[in-house]
């Protein structure tokens, strides 16, 4: 997928070719966010494929979720991925995770509310954000099932600018690239043959 949405902006294509992908390995089905970040515009595009939705904080303290829904990949041959968009500014956190951290207790609705409630709680200027949700919804409790988050902060543009946002994006990009393989390898099952 990280292949695919390296020449590709849109991400529902981005999904759609991972779903062809994955129907030609003969894998298991999963579930698969993915987004695009405008800097210059501040606005996230995102499409989903059975995952859990992507909620961001607002500088305001105000929370949404968002990310238009399709079904999991792997579970239909020619699927259709809508896109949500959402305009941030400078104090938003845009947060996505695994079902894990929703449905510890096994309760959907009210882990999604934990979160919300979580995300309203944790500092703006939290340096790690992810971590400060973890501890805030578990509360010491081990997890029940696995749970990766990953958390994007939006902060003031420096006296230098866009080029100053531009180049912190180059520098953030191998690490958010880290992060979704990472995401990605724990997700997706082995190739066969694989030991």
């Amino acid at each position: 997928m990280l292949t695919i949405g390296v020449d590709e902006p849109d991400p529902s294509v981005v999904l759609e070719r991972a779903n062809e992908i994955l129907l030609m390995q003969d894998a298991t089905i999963v579930t698969a966010i993915c987004g695009v970040i405008d800097l210059a515009q501040g606005v996230i595009r995102l499409a989903n494929a059975g995952h859990p939705p992507a909620i961001v904080r607002f500088h305001d303290g105000e929370v949404e979720k968002f990310g238009a829904t399709g079904p999991p990949l792997g579970a239909l041959d020619r699927p259709r991925f809508g896109v949500s968009s959402v305009l941030v500014s400078p104090g938003s956190l845009l947060t996505l995770f695994t079902d894990g951290l929703v449905e510890y207790d096994r309760d959907w609705d009210a882990g999604e509310q934990r979160i919300v409630q979580a995300l309203r709680k944790i500092s703006p200027d939290a340096p790690d954000p992810a971590t400060a949700l973890l501890e805030e919804i578990l509360r010491g409790a081990p997890p029940s099932d696995d749970v990766a988050i990953l958390t994007v902060g939006f902060r003031e543009p420096s006296i230098h600018g866009e080029r100053a946002q531009a180049s912190e994006a180059a520098r953030a990009r191998p690490i958010v690239g880290r992060s979704l393989r990472a995401l990605l390898v724990s997700a997706l099952p082995p190739a066969a043959g694989a030991g």
